[in-house]
């Protein structure tokens, strides 16, 4: 015959610190996560200098344009969901290069799923499209609304 003997004391604190060991671990999970994804507040432009990225409603995304001298219709505004390629391929690479020309990086937000707004410039046949994460700008371009046609750097000073 096997007889086990269990100590109530001793398995309350194992369980305790168990308990304490994991919430530990998912959160140095979480903090880790989110400084990955983290978005600053500001990004510099070689044509513009140092210009705040936030973009948390159509008049902040407005004022952010204003930034680089482009004057869009917000009664054109049209808005949706795009994610990021985890792998950039040739094509994603030279975009994110047109990014990094602004001062914006997209490699951080590999696999994230943002928010695309889209507006025509006034008086031009254009476009402007940002990418925005987290009430950010993260990403943007110019362009004449036909695929295919190429994009502008959003310091291109077109507006």
């Amino acid at each position: 015959m096997v007889v086990f003997s269990f100590d109530k004391r001793r398995g309350i604190k194992i369980a305790v610190i168990s308990f304490f060991s994991l919430f530990l671990i998912v959160l140095c999970a979480v903090i880790a996560l989110e400084r990955k994804q983290a978005v600053p507040d500001y990004a510099t432009a070689d044509e513009v200098g140092r210009f705040f990225t936030e973009a948390a409603d159509t008049d902040a995304q407005l004022r952010f344009l204003n930034q680089f001298g482009i004057k869009a219709d917000k009664s054109t505004k049209k808005h949706d969901k795009v994610t990021i390629p985890a792998d950039f391929g040739e094509v994603y690479e030279e975009y994110n290069e047109l990014q990094k020309e602004t001062g914006l990086d997209l490699s951080p937000f590999r696999g994230t799923e943002v928010s695309r707004v889209v507006y025509k410039l006034r008086n031009k046949e254009k476009y402007v499209t940002l990418l925005i994460f987290k009430a950010h700008v993260i990403g943007g371009h110019l362009s004449t609304g036909v695929y295919g046609d190429g994009y502008e750097a959003l310091n291109g000073a077109i507006g």
